[in-house]
């Protein structure tokens, strides 16, 4: 039997879905949400869901900015609204 999965893609598509969940609470088919900031946060929102979170580490980032640069980078300061702390500090 082929199972039939649901693809979101942005954090919109995961808003609408979870609107049509709510209005249709026995939908129960697998959801795999990509591209998404804060998938971490709202992943348990949506029913019988998984996903893939797209953001770039931190570490990574800094490394290709060197390369692009052509510079050794020694020391980076991070600027970040409350809600980013743990993401800043999972990466740091």
């Amino acid at each position: 039997m082929a199972i039939k999965y649901i693809g979101l893609i942005d954090n919109a598509t995961v808003r609408e879905y979870r609107e049509y969940q709510k209005r249709n609470p026995s939908e129960h088919r697998p959801v795999i949400i990509s591209m998404m900031s804060f998938l971490k946060e709202i992943i348990g929102l949506v029913n019988n869901a998984n996903g893939i979170a797209y953001e770039v580490p931190g570490v990574l980032f800094m490394v290709r900015a060197g390369n692009i640069l052509n510079a050794d980078i020694v020391s980076v300061g991070v600027v970040y609204r409350d809600a980013l702390n743990d993401y800043v500090h999972a990466e740091s």
